[in-house]
Order: structure tokens, then sequence, then C-alpha cells
């Protein structure tokens, strides 16, 4: 079975005098790769401009090494004896500018100072000299040491080695087991979550069962046939008053009997009879919007009834003109997976749609007025098109805070009709507000842009609300920048038709 192997550059940044030195360090490279590589899957690899480098054109000698090998590099070692090396453009030798390279990008150096003993007829007085005065710039930053002997070098460099990588590896394997990872992901029908998202049919029975509405609604219809009407007369203290006899008024019995008929519901001919019901008119000037009713316990009742079906039915027809409106949107359910081991925060994501595809807030769909209003007073289109939370992942609430689309009423006003309201916006608005996302042009595509507050690790959230679409795109690019990734995720998710629209 193939094993996972982290590999090291080892850059080897030596003058010309020790190459003693750099056989050391090959092979104690080669003793730290066959006592860890099998065993805890890390190796080191030297880069040398021996064998690393290859012959190329277009620029300075050392500018080629450092784009060749030098920067891509994961630490080096220097090791100075009495050759300080050949100057570069901008520095005393190709292994000063080397060691600069590394420690200004944050990497470890290994420098070591050969104190071994050497004739004077064979030493460069003024190479020695650029030494100590290198020396002497770093003797307060304490990264190099000192040896006598090749022993010495060996034994101390095969210990700085293996502390250094075997503690990095697992420092990273640490921070890679400690880390979020966010993937975007797609909700079936059955609500399972998926590494593919299918195209699906927006349904509104999850907000109102119209099977289950029209149960409730013929159930009422026969309750109103059964009650029996005890026919009160007014009493001398009734007819002293204003009052005024009841009646269901025509456009409801026209709503309710046509309702009947399309149920295969037959009306007695005394449905609609109240007996002696009336309204003191007098006492229902101080109260507002409702009727002080006169009258035996049944009459009362059975003209409640009679209102409460009505409003019903004409919330059923309201409601199915919304369903109609919105059902059958081509739409995709999707949510963001955190399969790491810690949370995140800040979460951005982005979706890049071709503009054929995806559906604006622009295009929602279109409501009159009328059920615009009843959309806007009676119901939440949050609600409506919210993905609710389930056993395999949360709801968009469960990871922000949302404020709800509310607007301020004067209800004395609305229930006396003065208080004038613009329901075609109110309704564009609360559907901006439900989807939850944003919609942004980028040329020719279109893209949405998603925030959640925090996810937890080991968890996923669902998107506040389908995604409509006019196309059907075949994958879905996407980018996510969070708190506690460093990196900006890219990623996409295949888009599957499954003959949904053909079946």
């Amino acid at each position: 079975m193939p094993k996972s192997i982290v590999r090291y550059d080892l850059l080897i940044s030596c003058p010309g005098d020790v190459q003693g030195e750099i056989d050391l360090i090959k092979e104690c490279v080669e003793e730290f790769n066959e006592k860890f590589s099998d065993t805890l899957g890390v190796m080191v690899q030297v880069r040398h401009w021996g064998n690393s480098s290859y012959s190329q054109s277009g620029d300075k000698p050392q500018e080629l090494l450092n784009e060749q090998f030098v920067k891509k590099c994961d630490a080096a070692v220097a090791v100075f004896w009495t050759r300080f090396g050949t100057p570069t453009d901008r520095y005393g030798s190709g292994t000063e500018e080397e060691i600069d390279i590394m420690l200004n990008s944050g990497k470890q150096v290994f420098m070591y100072f050969a104190e071994k003993p050497i004739s004077p007829s064979s030493l460069d007085v003024k190479q020695y000299e650029k030494i100590k005065e290198f020396k002497e710039k770093y003797k307060d930053k304490g990264i190099y040491f000192t040896y006598s002997s090749e022993e010495e070098f060996s034994k101390l460099f095969f210990s700085h080695l293996t502390k250094y990588f075997l503690s990095k590896k697992q420092i990273e394997e640490n921070e890679k087991q400690n880390a979020p990872n966010l993937i975007v992901r797609g909700i079936s029908e059955n609500d399972t979550i998926e590494e593919i998202v299918k195209v699906r049919k927006f349904k509104t029975d999850q907000y109102i069962n119209v099977p289950e509405k029209l149960e409730k609604i013929k159930q009422q219809y026969d309750v109103i046939s059964k009650l029996e009407i005890e026919h009160t007369s007014a009493t001398m203290e009734n007819q002293l008053l204003i009052n005024k006899k009841v009646e269901i008024h025509e456009s409801v019995k026209q709503a309710v009997s046509l309702t009947a008929e399309q149920l295969s519901i037959e009306l007695e001919e005394d449905f609609f009879d109240l007996g002696g019901l009336s309204e003191n008119t007098f006492a229902s000037l101080s109260v507002l919007g409702r009727k002080n009713l006169v009258g035996g316990k049944n009459e009362k009742k059975k003209y409640e009834l009679i209102t409460s079906l009505s409003k019903q039915i004409l919330e059923l027809i309201s409601w199915v003109s919304i369903a109609n409106a919105f059902n059958g949107i081509k739409c995709l359910y999707l949510a963001l997976e955190n399969n790491g081991s810690a949370i995140d925060e800040d979460v951005e994501i982005l979706l890049y749609f071709d503009k054929g595809d995806l559906l604006d807030k622009s295009e929602h769909p279109v409501l009159d007025d009328k059920d615009a209003e009843y959309l806007i007073k009676e119901c939440s289109l949050t609600k409506l098109l919210e993905i609710n939370r389930c056993a395999d992942y949360l709801s968009y609430d469960d990871s922000i805070k949302r404020m709800p689309h509310f607007i301020p009423i004067n209800n004395d006003l609305d229930l006396l009709g003065l208080n004038r309201r613009d329901y075609q916006k109110e309704y564009t608005d609360a559907y901006a507000d439900a989807l939850g996302y944003e919609i942004f042009e980028k040329g020719e595509k279109r893209v949405v842009k998603l925030q959640m507050d925090y996810i937890k690790h080991n968890s996923i959230i669902a998107f506040p609300a389908p995604l409509f679409l006019k196309g059907i795109p075949t994958e879905i690019k996407y980018q996510i920048s969070s708190q506690y990734i460093s990196e900006i995720i890219n990623g996409s998710i295949p888009v599957i038709d499954d003959n949904v629209y053909n079946s």
C-alpha cells in the first residue's frame, strides 16, 4: 500500500574548502532518511548547485540558481572554514546571499564555523577576514555553532537535523489535524449530503400542505352543517338598542358555495341561515373591527365558523397562487461542510455561475397585489424558502444571527384602511432578505456571496435558501475564505440534472 511521505528540501550552501563537511552532510541526511522515512513518513533531500542546477541563460548565475532551487528549499545548512566564497552583485559571496534569502523567508538555517587547524601558508587572509566579519554579524543571534573536527561536526549536525525536521513534521501534522476543512456539498431530495448537487424543482409543501388544508376545510363544512340554530327572537331590551340583523355577505356566500361545488360538497338550503342573530351597532362603534353579536350560542358559533371558513378558503386561493408562482422553479440545495477538527469563523463563500444559469433577485416570481399582501401579512418568506435542519445537517440560522424582515405598522390605522402600504415593494425586499445571500455581476458571471459567522468542527450547515436557476450548469466553482484558514480554498462541485425535468 502506498505511503504518504513528507519531503523537505535542504540547501547545502558552502564555499569550496569544506568538501569533507559537504560529504558528511549528505551522509547524515542518508542516515536520517533510513531511520525515519519509512517509520515516520518524513524524508530530507539535499539541494546543491553541483547536482540541483542546470544550464540556463537570461540572468546572472546566482539569480538563476536562486530561482531554480534556492528559494524553493525548506531549510539550509552553511559551513565556513577559511574561505568566504565568490562575491555576487549584492553580497560578499553566493553563500551569504543564499543565507540571507532563507532567513528573510523565515526559514531555518543551520550555520557552522570550523575551528580546525590549518597551515598558515594555505590561508587567504582576506577571505578569512570576511569570515570573521560575517561571524561577528550573527554572534548575538544564536544561529551558529562551532566545531573542531569533522567527527564533532557530523554528530552536531545530525542532532540538529533530527530535532528540527522531526519537530517540524510534528508541528505540521498537529496544524493539519487541528484545523478546519471547508467543502461545499449538495443536499439531496431525501436530505442526505452528497459530493454532487442535483437540480431539483422547488416545492412549497413544507410551508402549507394543500391536501391537508383542504381536508380541514371539508371538516369545517361538516361541522357547520350539523349546527342546530335556536332562531332566537329579540328581547324588549334588545329592541330598544340599535340592532341590525346579521347576514352572510354575498361575496362570502359565493366563495363558500363555489368551493363546496369544487369539493363535491352539497350545501343544505339553510347552510347560511343564522337564525335571529343580530349586531348591536351602537356598541360596535367602540370596538374597532369587531361585531357585538346578539343571539343564541349556536347562532354566534355558526357565524364565526362561516367567517373562518371563508377566510381559510381565501387564504388557500392566495396560497395556491403563491405556490404556483414558486413551485417548479429549478433550484440547487447546497451546504457547507467542515470535516476538520477545529471550528472556523468569519466564513465567506463565493460561487460562480454563468449569467444564463442563475436567477437574479430581480427575476423573482411575480405576484399580484392581493397575493403579495397575503404573503406579507399572513406568511413568512424566510420560512417559505429556508432549508430546514434535519439529522444530517443544521440550518443556516444555527450558524448566523439574521435580523428578521420587519416593517413597523400602526395596527389601528391598518384596520381602518387608512395606512396605505406598498406590498409589492415589501414583497421584493422580503424576498431579498429571505434568500440570505447577495448576487453580483462580474463580467459574464454572476457571483453568489454568502457569509457565516461560524461553523463547528465535524458539522454541516445548510445554505439559507436554495439557489434558483434559469439554466443548468455542469459545475459550480467556488472560493472560501475564513479566519482560521490562511489560504483561499478553491473548489468545485459537479451539478447533475438527473433527468428531473424529463420524468
